[in-house]
């Protein structure tokens, strides 16, 4: 999920139409958030088990 933001957020020529704010908003934000926050906390979890 969280790769679908990479490349139009770094490099806005890279869609068709329009900036990056025009294309995502406070869902997607939110979203791509709690995917990274899923993601931050299964690394942690793997380090301490490690």
């Amino acid at each position: 999920m969280i790769d679908a933001f990479y490349i139009p957020t770094r490099y806005p020529d890279s869609l068709p139409e329009g900036a990056p704010t025009d294309h995502f908003g406070r869902l997607q934000s939110q979203d791509a958030l709690s995917h990274a926050r899923a993601l931050v906390d299964a690394i942690f979890a793997a380090l301490a088990s490690a």
